[in-house]
C-alpha cells in the first residue's frame, strides 16, 4: 500500500493501516530522532508521541499532505523541544538544587521524570501544547495566556491541569 492508501485508512480509523505505518516508519523516526538528541531510549520515546499524535488528529489530517514529511518536521521539532527542556532543566533547576545539597538521586530521577513529559508534548492537541509550552517555557500566567489566546482563564486552567 501507498503512503497517501494508509492515511486514508487511517482516517477511516483502521488500525492495521496505522499499524503499517508505524512499522514503516518508526525505525527512521527513532534513528532520526536518535542523531539529534544522542538518546536512543527518549528518541523511542518521541517517536511513539509522534505516532500517538497522528492517531490522535486521524481524522482532521490532510491527505494530500506526504505523511512522510510530517512525521519528519514532528520528530525534529519534538527533539529540538526535548533539547531546550533538556537544557532548561538541566542548567536551571537542576544545578541549584545540587548546590543546595539536596538528594541528588532524587533530582536525577525529578529529571528523567521531566524528560519523559517533555517529550510526551508533541502528542497533546496543539491548543494543549501551546497552552502548557506558554506556562512552562515563556512563563506566562493563566490570565495573559488566556488574554493572548482569547480564551477563558478557566479554560486555560484545565488545559494546563
Amino acid at each position: 500500500m501507498t503512503d497517501a492508501e494508509l492515511v486514508r485508512g487511517i482516517r477511516k480509523s483502521d488500525s492495521a493501516c496505522f499499524e503499517e505505518l508505524f512499522r514503516r516508519y518508526y525505525p527512521m523516526l527513532v534513528s532520526f530522532v536518535t542523531g539529534i538528541i544522542k538518546d536512543r531510549s527518549r528518541a523511542e520515546d518521541i517517536a511513539q508521541s509522534i505516532f500517538m499524535r497522528l492517531w490522535t488528529i486521524r481524522l482532521d489530517f490532510d491527505e494530500s499532505r506526504p505523511v512522510k514529511n510530517w512525521l519528519c518536521v514532528c520528530a525534529r521539532n519534538a527533539s529540538i523541544d526535548y533539547l531546550r527542556v533538556r537544557r532548561l532543566v538541566c542548567s536551571d533547576s537542576l544545578a541549584s538544587e545540587i548546590g543546595s545539597g539536596e538528594d541528588v538521586e532524587a533530582k536525577v530521577s525529578a529529571s528523567d521524570a521531566l524528560d519523559i513529559l517533555y517529550s510526551s508534548i508533541p502528542a497533546l492537541p496543539v491548543q494543549r501544547s501551546r497552552i502548557f509550552k506558554m506556562s512552562r517555557e515563556e512563563h506566562l500566567s493563566n490570565e495573559e495566556i488566556a488574554a493572548r489566546l482569547g480564551l477563558s482563564v478557566r479554560t486555560v486552567e484545565k488545559h494546563i491541569q
